[in-house]
């Protein structure tokens, strides 16, 4: 629904079902995961309310994205490569590119380790 949203202009109400997505009903079973990752969903944040010309709103959720892609650890387990792609994006943009090298370079090794263990291996 929000993508369609935003596919067609109406950026209010994208936000209105982007912000759905961090709410937890007690009926789900489990419930809100211990640190969950919303840079793909902050990022369309942003992008929406850059466009309703909500530039506050849209600066919190970018600072939202370095804030949780900040921690070398999040970013080198995650195994959601989008997130990381649009925290690489953030980073560049605030020219943070040291940091953003940093964390390749994190990411690289703890996948360079998997391949080590044959983990991501499917040998017969």
């Amino acid at each position: 629904m929000a993508l369609n949203n935003i596919e067609n202009k109406k950026y209010k109400q994208a936000i209105k079902y982007l912000e759905q997505v961090r709410e937890y009903p007690e009926k789900l079973g489990e419930g809100k995961p211990y640190d969950p990752d919303y840079n793909l969903q902050n990022y369309l944040l942003a992008y929406c309310a850059k466009q309703s010309g909500d530039k506050q709103k849209a600066k919190q959720y970018k600072q939202d994205i370095l804030n949780f892609s900040s921690n070398t650890e999040r970013f080198s387990s995650t195994r959601n490569a989008t997130s990381n792609y649009i925290a690489l994006l953030m980073l560049n943009k605030y020219d943070k590119k040291n940091q953003a090298m940093q964390l390749m370079e994190r990411w690289k090794h703890y996948q360079d380790s998997l391949s080590n263990w044959h983990i991501s291996d499917i040998s017969p």
